[in-house]
């Protein structure tokens, strides 16, 4: 296999091929790095990380793309991946019929960006879709995220939704 780029993210590059490739036969491997050569140069941090996370989540699961997610948010806390990377991939695998990886993606999401509304949200809405919470439960997490955060207005919208329902 020929070299990896050498673009501002060569360091997740390599971080999130280690793991996409772990799992994969020669070809396999010939083919993720032939896929990998054809993304942009400039391609954002998020972007790289939704392709490769995306691809290790598909490939061996969650749980594979959970840990790399980890140890790259532990090693690299200033430039670490947004919130927004895990919540697409999940999103992507709950409606793949795969809630109980999806709820894992959103749990770690949510254990990784305590402070953002949007983790939250996902994590509950996915929850709910589930089967694990009921509609009381979400309306009780909104409200209380709400005492935390008074006037948080994307919380006070779901709430209004919920109530509507």
């Amino acid at each position: 296999m020929m070299g990896l780029p050498t673009g501002a993210c060569s360091a997740l590059t390599t971080a999130l091929l280690a793991i996409a490739l772990s799992s994969m036969s020669a070809a396999a491997q010939e083919n993720e790095y032939q896929n990998l050569q054809a993304l942009p140069e400039d391609i954002s941090r998020d972007d790289l990380g939704d392709t490769m996370l995306g691809s290790a989540a598909r490939r061996v699961g969650a749980d594979a793309a959970v840990r790399e997610f980890r140890r790259i948010h532990a090693s690299e806390p200033d430039s670490v991946l947004s919130y927004s990377v895990l919540d697409g991939i999940g999103w992507r695998t709950f409606r793949q019929d795969r809630e109980a990886e999806a709820l894992v993606l959103f749990h770690t999401n949510r254990e990784s960006f305590p402070d953002l509304c949007f983790t939250l949200e996902s994590l509950v809405e996915a929850q709910f879709g589930a089967g694990e919470i009921s509609r009381e439960e979400i309306i009780a997490v909104y409200e209380g995220w709400l005492e935390e955060h008074p006037g948080h207005r994307m919380a006070q919208d779901q709430l209004t939704n919920l109530r509507r329902r």
